[in-house]
């Protein structure tokens, strides 16, 4: 099999694997939520002081979850790294080495690329930024620039020099940092002095570079390359500054060695200038992006060693991943050249001392072709079609074996908090119930009988809200001078509708209409007392210590419908009677269609064209001649006759109606009693329904208690969910490669 073939079985082998990361990412996520949710009601228990046994109290504080949601982010982060690694659609091998190694001329000879695209130069570092080159075999060599946002440019470029060198705070916007030079820092040192030239060297070319920041990404030529990825012109002579803006560049080209297949070589800038967070961003490269990492290191003649910062470049590049050590997935490259074969052998024999640790070193010429693909490339991709599976399994095993054992440890820490919580003291309070629902039984029905008393005795009463609404709409109604047209409206009635008569009858109905209209507003008076009735019946409920039952506004009342509705939801359907009481009262209403309405419409008679006494008779025209009387002024005089009767006969009527709302009130609050303590069998309903929600009651004798038994019962249901997420076999088929 073609290795590119092999390369291609191990791309396709990682992806099932996404999914189940995912799934894990899922499950410590729910387990943050659960243990951040337990841990504040643990807190809040204790501030309500309902926890009055200090070695209880004690014991809790000393479940220590803040560390385990800590631990829970931890492992969020690297299963991130772990689930990025194992979505790519390419294996990645990471070129690490300070400047001036031949880390771009390996490149170059990898790639079949130039200066041009890879720029390398011995005098200065050239490389500015990092660069991804992918082979595509079917594709002239182009690049897509990536710059950075504002916000990324920020706080991982700029912000990293004001911490570490004591500046003050970081700038938050280009603006700002535009606006106000970088002091320099308090502490002198040669080091310190060089990053902060370093740092001047963002805020001065500012203006050269600003415009690309947030710009999103752009598709370039490969002869525009150098110009986004170098410090420096091909001849040495000219200086770019486009680099400064730049987060990544990827570029895609036919590689020389065709059987590389899907793969990627990631060009990371030569570490060892004096610029801040390079380190960092180095670890979170390798530590996400990396399959495989090469060290480039070009031994000099004249004094060359492993010296300190060979070492320090090697324990960074260690820190990448926890999981597999950097000697399992890594060479060393000795650069050679013409001068240095002896001193590349000596270098290869001190590193076991210097104790820097790999699979395997190549002593090659970074700058010859052939050297660079037959002796490290082919090394490197045999030993990935070999050894690549083997890291997988490793790295993906290390990561769910410390998330298994975190699920563990947090089931244990679950487990304990349930236990101490199970071990208080939570006796059901039966006696204590007894004795105040006995007490609830002597009083409560009297309560409501009291109250019935009381509206018996103003059941033949006018209602004063019923009374004061009719009497304000008949003013009103009288007092309305628009309601009947004046003889200009007639008029031109008669002239739309081809006579006085039509425009008579249709002035009549017009009339009707309005005034049937007006007299529905009294259903807002019916009703509002009657909810002052009902708000009575509250008011005797909360007497007997009821008003817990539903919430209550700001100001401590609720509507008295709302009220009853609510308590009747609360009620279970077994106990059937009372809910039913409190279901009837609750939506019981005084309607103006069944109460008012067809009282109302028979006096309306007299608007109406064939049945009203206010005709005009068949000479209606002739008898006006000897009155002096225009047909006009007649019939507005009819008009006002017919109004005036309607309106007197209807204030008649409503005024034998005035205590219709009264003996409607008593009759439902009566049919209310009758439901909930008068019912054979009710008494053990109430029993039944107050022992349920008792601590809403009797609030004082059993809040703690209730708060207890929830606790109790919600560490129970969060200890079942732990376990739940704690799933063996879902962490085993985690462990599945492919």
């Amino acid at each position: 099999m073609m290795r590119s073939q092999q390369i291609a079985n191990i791309i396709e082998k990682r992806q099932p694997l996404v999914k189940r990361i995912e799934n894990a990412e899922i499950q410590l996520q729910r387990l943050g939520l659960e243990l951040q949710t337990l841990e504040q009601e643990r807190n809040d228990l204790s501030l309500r002081g309902e926890l009055d046994d200090p070695e209880i109290r004690t014991q809790l504080k000393q479940i220590n979850f803040t560390a385990i949601q800590l631990q829970i982010k931890d492992e969020l982060e690297v299963l991130r790294k772990l689930k990025q690694r194992f979505s790519r659609a390419t294996l990645n091998i990471g070129v690490v080495g300070r400047a001036r190694q031949g880390k771009s001329r390996l490149l170059q000879s990898l790639t079949g690329l130039s200066t041009v695209e890879i720029p390398d130069g011995e005098l200065l570092q050239c490389t500015g930024v990092r660069s991804t080159i992918y082979h595509d075999p079917d594709t002239t060599t182009y690049a897509e620039v990536v710059f950075h946002s504002e916000q990324s440019f920020l706080e991982e470029i700029i912000a990293p020099y004001y911490k570490q060198l004591g500046l003050g705070i970081e700038p938050k916007s280009l603006q700002a940092f535009a606006s106000n030079p970088p002091q320099a820092p308090s502490q002198k040192s040669s080091e310190s002095n060089a990053k902060y030239e370093h740092l001047c060297k963002y805020y001065q070319h500012l203006d050269k570079y600003q415009s690309l920041i947030s710009s999103g990404s752009i598709k370039i030529e490969s002869s525009q390359i150098r110009e986004y990825v170098a410090q420096d012109t091909i001849d040495g002579k000219g200086v770019y500054y486009n680099y400064l803006a730049v987060k990544e560049v990827r570029i895609f080209c036919p590689f020389p060695n065709e059987e590389v297949g899907r793969l990627a070589l990631v060009d990371m800038p030569g570490l060892g200038d004096t610029g801040i967070g390079d380190s960092e961003r180095m670890i979170r490269t390798l530590g996400q992006d990396i399959d495989f990492v090469l060290f480039v290191r070009r031994p000099r003649m004249g004094g060359d060693d492993w010296f300190d910062f060979d070492t320090q470049l090697y324990d960074t590049a260690n820190k990448a991943l926890v999981e597999l050590p950097i000697e399992d997935w890594s060479f060393m490259v000795l650069n050679r050249d013409a001068n240095n074969s002896v001193l590349c052998e000596i270098f290869a024999e001190k590193m076991q001392v210097k104790h820097i640790k790999v699979k395997r070193t190549i002593i090659a010429n970074c700058a010859d072709a052939r050297e660079a693909n037959d002796e490290i490339l082919s090394a490197v991709l045999d030993y990935l079609v070999n050894r690549i599976d083997v890291l997988d399994y490793r790295y993906s095993t290390a990561c769910f074996d410390r998330v298994s054992l975190l699920q563990q440890q947090t089931d244990a820490a679950i487990s304990k908090f349930s236990n101490i919580i199970e071990s208080f003291k939570s006796e059901d309070g039966m006696e204590e119930f007894n004795e105040r629902f006995s007490a609830f039984w002597d009083a409560f029905p009297i309560c409501l009988e009291d109250l019935l008393t009381e509206l018996i005795e103003k059941r033949d009463c006018e209602d004063y809200h019923f009374r004061q609404d009719v009497e304000k709409l008949i003013q009103s109604c009288r007092n309305d001078r628009t309601i009947v047209p004046d003889q200009e409206e007639i008029e031109r009635m008669n002239k739309r509708y081809e006579g006085y008569r039509t425009a008579y009858e249709k002035s009549l109905q017009n009339i009707r209409t309005q005034l049937s209209i007006r007299f529905l507003s009294l259903e807002i008076g019916l009703n509002r007392s009657l909810e002052e009735i009902k708000m009575q019946v509250v008011g005797a409920l909360a007497d007997q210590g009821l008003g817990g039952l539903a919430a209550m506004d700001s100001n401590g009342t609720v509507a008295a419908s709302e009220f009853l509705k609510a308590v009747a939801d609360l009620i279970p359907e077994k106990q059937q009677k009372i809910k039913f009481g409190f279901q009837l009262l609750a939506d019981f209403d005084l309607v103006y269609r069944g109460l008012i309405q067809h009282r109302i419409r028979k006096h309306l008679d007299v608007l109406t064209p064939n049945k009203t006494k206010y005709k005009l008779e068949a000479n209606f025209f002739d008898g006006l001649l000897g009155k002096g009387q225009s047909p006009t002024e007649r019939i507005v005089s009819n008009l006002t006759q017919a109004y005036t009767e309607a309106v007197n006969n209807c204030e008649e009527e409503l005024k034998k109606l005035l205590r219709e709302p009264s003996q409607a009130g008593f009759a439902i609050v009566e049919e209310f009693v009758d439901r909930v303590i008068r019912a054979k069998g009710v008494e053990n309903e109430w029993r039944d329904f107050l022992w349920r929600e008792r601590s809403k009651v009797w609030v004082d004798a059993f809040r703690r208690m209730k708060t207890l038994q929830e606790l109790q019962r919600n560490a129970r249901d969060l200890a079942e969910r732990v376990k739940a997420t704690n799933n063996a076999n879902h962490l085993s088929e985690l462990h599945t490669i492919g």
